[in-house]
Order: C-alpha cells, then structure tokens, then sequence
C-alpha cells in the first residue's frame, strides 16, 4: 500500500497527503433548480478549506463555492438558468493542495416545463354579473406572461385576457350579458408553453331578478289600483250624465 507523504516544513515531519471522498450527491440524483441540496464528503489528512465547483459534460461551468470550512456539508441552492442535463459533476478540491480533490458520477439538473395551480375560484362559488372578483395562481418554472379563458359547460364561451403578467393575480369584473350557469370554468395558460395549464372547477355565474318594481310590493296593489281607476271613471261618468240631465231641465 502506497502513501503519499508532504513535508511539513513547520513540524519537521512528513504528513499525509489529504484524502476528499464526496458523499452526496452519490449515484444518480436528479436536482431541480430552486431547490435546496446538501453537497457532504468525508476527508483524511490536514484539510482546512475546500473549493466546490461545477462541471457539466466534464468541462468546467461554475464556482460553487471558491472557498468553505472543511466540516462535510454544504447546502446548496442550485441557481436557475442551468442547462437542462444529466451530464452534471461536483469537484471538491483541498484549497492548499489542488492536487487533492473527488470528483462525482455524473447527476442531472433540471428545470421542469413550469406548473399553473389556480387557488381561486376554487370550489363552487357563485359570482354576480357586474362585480369585481380576484382569480389568483400560483406557478414555478419560468413563466413570464398568462392568458387567462372563460369556459362554460366545456366549451370556450370569451378570453379575459390575451396576456397578462404572471404575478399571480387578475382583478375581473364580470361582465354583464353572460347566461346564468354553475358550469362555468376559468383556464390559466402559459402564453409561451400552451400545454402549460389548470382550470377550474366548475363554479357559477349568474345575473339576479331586476329588483326594482314599477310598482310599490304592496300586497293586492295592482287589484287596488284597478278599482280606484274604475272608480274614478264611475264618478267621471255620473258627474257628465248629471250634467246632461241639468242642461235638459234648463230648456
């Protein structure tokens, strides 16, 4: 068995060279950007810092770290903008000797399509004709702009609009004119990647009675009122035929 030794000037004495052996990520993992990852590795020798870096397809890409504590672990939170690839390496190198380092089989870094999930309407809620209503979502993946659709019974019924900024929410006053229905549905789209969407379930919209009467809501107003015309034509009628019987009996 074969060591290989440094001189230490300081103590006299020959020591190890270092040994670095990464833990994690082992084997095949499969990491999506944005989310957090312990990068750990065991060492031997006289290793005080350590530099990570990132490779892809054996060729050097970014500096995870220029230097850190050699303490086994460092969390990582991997930066979107990375390049779709199962062809991705961490090297971890002892930062006092370069010729001391581990490198990683090879793991994949990806950064998914993206995801709508539309958080309301939810359920079946009931919207009047004429107010205002947020629809809001939620998304991840790189989707810049939204075109959100109106559906009824699971046809295309009228687009909210073409485009709009994925910020995850819409003011919508509902117009008027739509048909009362609870199989309505709104449909969230990515302008960039149509297969990227969600929908609603079904939930209602609806245009209520004219509440405003002609006439006062008195019970039997309408009867009421017919009599009192008829009345007024009765007194009409005798006060014109008295009148006629006056100017007879004058002459």
């Amino acid at each position: 068995e074969i060591f290989y030794k440094r001189w230490n000037a300081t103590s006299g004495t020959w020591t190890p060279d270092g040994l670095i052996t990464i833990t994690n990520p082992s084997g095949f993992v499969s990491w999506e950007t944005g989310t957090n990852h312990s990068i750990s590795w065991t060492s031997t020798g006289s290793i005080t810092n350590v530099k990570i870096e990132l490779y892809i397809s054996g060729v050097f890409d970014s500096v995870i770290t220029s230097s850190t504590l050699n303490d086994g672990e460092l969390l990582w939170i991997i930066p979107f903008g990375l390049a779709n690839s199962s062809q991705y390496q961490i090297k971890i190198t002892d930062v006092s000797n370069p010729t001391t380092y581990d490198s990683t089989n090879y793991f994949e870094v990806y950064t998914p399509l993206g995801l709508i999930t539309i958080t309301n309407p939810s359920g079946l809620v009931s919207w009047e004709t004429g107010t205002n209503h947020s629809i809001t979502w939620i998304s991840i993946g790189s989707i810049t702009n939204v075109k959100i659709e109106l559906y009824i019974s699971g046809t295309f019924d009228s687009v909210i609009t073409s485009s709009t900024l994925n910020d995850g929410e819409l003011l919508w006053t509902i117009p008027f004119g739509l048909a009362n229905s609870s199989q309505y549905q709104i449909k969230i789209t990515d302008v960039s990647n149509p297969t990227t969407y969600d929908s609603t379930d079904y939930f209602e919209i609806y245009t209520p009675p004219d509440s405003v009467s002609s006439s006062p809501s008195i019970p039997g107003y309408d009867l009421l009122l017919l009599i009192g015309i008829s009345s007024l034509i009765a007194i009409f009628l005798i006060r014109k035929q008295l009148m006629k019987n006056n100017f007879k009996t004058f002459f």
